[in-house]
Order: C-alpha cells, then structure tokens, then sequence
C-alpha cells in the first residue's frame, strides 16, 4: 500500500472511533447532568436514551435533516450524479444486461396466441427492451449513466 492509502485508512478508522467514543461520552455527560436530579441509575438511562433518540428522530423525521444533507451531499457532487462505481459498472455488464437480452430472446422465440393484443404486447415489450439494452449498453461503454428527464431520484 502507498502511503497516501495507509494515511486515508488511518485518518478514516480514528475518524470511525471518535465519532463512536463521542457517542459514549455524550452519554456519560448527560447521564451526569441528570444525576444532579437525584433519579436511580435506570431512570437517568431512560432520560438520556429519550433525549439522544428523540433528538434523532426530530432531525430524521420532522426536520427530514437527513434526507437534505444526502441530497446535497449527491445532488451537488458532480462526480457522484452519473459516474459508476466498479461494483454498478459490474453489476450491469455481468447481470443486468446479460438478463435483460435473454429476456428479449425469450419473447422473440415463444410463440404467443394468435390474438392481436398479445402482439402488440409482446412488441411494444420488445421496443422497450431493446431501448433498456441499448442504454446499458451505452452506460458500460462510457462509464457513465445517461439521466433523462423525468428521473430525478430525490423529489425535487
């Protein structure tokens, strides 16, 4: 490993504990301020977990802090928004894309009852897929995902 890579795994695992450690002493610190109150240890545990979970559940959702900080943290991201990672870029060559062409084999082979509607079922089935593969297709190519309007994931 390079330096650089063991200098970011360091920083991020003393990142991890501290956000963990912090939790605990927030704990302790409010469970001493509580004891002040002079209430039996279970009583200050009660306490301290309703403001700790409450607090979150205020953030998360009545305030929806949360779903805000994620979209701004993708929505502004320009490298976030449409580049794949490996594992997206693997998962559409080796499973999506090899599944969604047997498929289109599948109803161009079988035969459908004679009726007009299973036709124009089956081809407007067909269509759809061969657009489905040809953007994959196009997604693998060019490392990136092509996001058309109408696809905004975050309910803006």
């Amino acid at each position: 490993m390079t330096l650089k890579i063991r200098a970011a795994t360091a920083l991020y695992r003393w990142q991890l504990s501290s956000s963990i450690v912090s939790v605990l002493f927030s704990a302790l610190t409010f469970i001493g301020v509580f004891a002040v109150l002079g209430l039996p240890w279970y009583q200050l545990l009660l306490v301290v977990l309703t403001v700790i979970f409450g607090t979150g559940f205020l953030l998360d959702r009545v305030l929806k802090f949360w779903q805000a900080q994620a979209t701004v943290a993708t929505v502004r991201n320009q490298y976030l928004v449409d580049t794949l990672y490996q594992k997206e870029m693997i998962n559409l060559k080796s499973i999506t894309l090899p599944q969604l062409e047997a498929l289109r084999l599948l109803l161009t082979f079988i035969q459908f009852p004679n009726e007009p509607r299973y036709a124009d079922a089956r081809n407007s089935l067909v269509l759809e897929l061969d657009g489905s593969i040809s953007r994959v297709r196009d997604a693998v190519d060019n490392r990136k995902w092509k996001i058309e309007p109408g696809e905004d994931v975050y309910g803006h």
